[in-house]
């Protein structure tokens, strides 16, 4: 069972980096696994009987009862779009200007019906009545956007003249992948305590930017290199806390994970091609309220302002791959989730949730180049069910549906013309379990 597992792991991280970012605060996913994803993220308070709930906080694995076993697939669908404003061309274009082609584009991704496959799942081990291992395959959703070749009338006469940066089709693809084994101890009859190193596997691809040459550090390291590979490490804390009354409560914190530099993007991101994953923390409270009705309610930070490549202003002073350059310009973001969970007597447990994301990292001000990462999304609604198919063998389902979010500013480089930016988005989550 364990080389199973281990060829999972194989072929998750072979198809992982097909992902798309629409997901929680920024990329990060609105929980991880059908039955999280059902209550739109929210139940860091509360154990389970799935593996996957030691991706949402590592104390949780010691309460999945025996051995467990499960494999859980995510299907994502979405298509981020944005709009230049019209505007008058200038007799003399100011120094380092760059409009945009008025119109509307919509990114074209390159998968089969426009969804993104994310394989995830896991393994819980007993060793004994207080503690538990677990082996936990995971991955953030990432960032894809994919704009199509097309004739450019406002590139300047020395650049290809086609595409949105006046170089061809471009495009964004950021994967995050994650391998965690897992310990838990229940410490007293209600506190218990998990830990989870983190090996990290990054994948990143940059295309269309070749236009900005002569402002980057490393011109052969900037774009169309195809997707480079890193390793990071780190580490995620949770706590999990049974009081009076029905009440739970659950926090998590994940370290800054620390990723190896990217040769092939040094000339884009900041220190030389450095992209760490960012901080998290989160905290959460359940409240039983009988036999059948839970409610939740979580809220989470990512601390984005601390990694260089995406919290760095644009206009920092330096060139593209300096150390402390210009970065995509990404705030700290919140994410506020509140979920209800149905078990009544029999073999179904149904489940209900509502995320809202109040200020997305991306400002209004810097979407020059994040329409290439459009993290923009606020309201998120999701439900779902659990079917118990016998003793051993149980399935879940989610649907989380991303409703439509427009922001709109001005061009940073070219002020004088507006660009609007929207996305919207489905994820399918499927999962099937198995107790030994």
């Amino acid at each position: 069972m364990t080389r199973v597992v281990f060829n999972y792991c194989l072929a998750a991280m072979a198809v992982v980096w097909s992902s798309a970012g629409f997901t929680g605060a920024g990329y990060f996913p609105n929980g991880w696994g059908a039955i999280s994803k059902g209550t739109a993220g929210a139940g860091i308070a509360l154990g389970g009987d799935t593996p996957l709930v030691g991706a949402n906080n590592p104390a949780g694995i010691v309460t999945v009862p025996d051995r467990a076993l499960q494999f859980d697939l995510l299907l994502l669908h979405a298509r981020p779009a944005f709009e230049p404003g019209a505007f008058d061309p200038p007799a003399e274009p100011p120094p380092g200007s760059f409009p945009l082609r008025p119109g509307g584009v919509r990114s074209d991704p390159e998968v089969p019906l426009d969804v993104f496959t994310i394989p995830q799942g896991g393994m819980n081990w007993r060793i004994d009545e207080r503690s538990a291992f677990a082996l936990v395959l995971y991955a953030n959703g990432g960032l894809n956007t994919t704009y199509d070749d097309f004739d450019n009338p406002t590139c300047p006469e020395e650049t290809s003249g086609k595409g949105i940066y006046c170089a061809g089709g471009a495009g964004i693809d950021l994967a995050q992948f994650f391998l965690a084994p897992t310990y838990a101890r229940q410490i007293t009859d209600r506190l218990r305590l998990g830990i989870a190193p983190i090996v990290a596997i990054e994948t990143i691809q940059f295309e269309g930017l070749a236009a900005f040459a002569a402002a980057s550090r490393a011109p052969d390291s900037l774009s169309d290199n195809g997707h480079d590979y890193s390793l990071g490490y780190g580490a995620k804390l949770g706590a999990q806390f049974e009081a009076p009354y029905g009440l739970a409560f659950g926090a998590v914190y994940q370290t800054k994970i620390r990723v190896d530099e990217f040769d092939d993007y040094q000339g884009i991101l900041p220190d030389r091609g450095r992209l760490d994953i960012p901080a998290y923390a989160s905290l959460g409270v359940a409240w039983q309220m009988d036999a059948m009705w839970t409610l939740l309610f979580d809220v989470q930070r990512v601390f984005y302002s601390d990694v260089s490549g995406q919290g760095n202003e644009p206009d920092n002073p330096g060139l593209l791959g300096s150390v402390g350059g210009p970065g995509f310009g990404w705030e700290d973001s919140s994410a506020y989730k509140v979920g209800v969970r149905y078990q009544p007597p029999g073999a179904w447990t149904w489940r209900a949730g509502y995320a809202y994301v109040p200020d997305p990292p991306v400002d209004q001000d810097e979407l020059f180049f994040n329409i290439l990462a459009q993290s923009i999304l606020k309201h998120k609604v999701a439900a779902g069910a659990s079917w118990r198919h016998s003793e051993r063998v149980s399935l879940d389902l989610s649907l989380l549906v991303s409703f439509k979010n427009d922001i709109g500013g001005p061009n940073a480089r070219f002020p004088e013309q507006n660009i609007n930016a929207s996305v919207e988005g489905y994820e399918l989550d499927l999962s099937w379990r198995y107790r030994f």
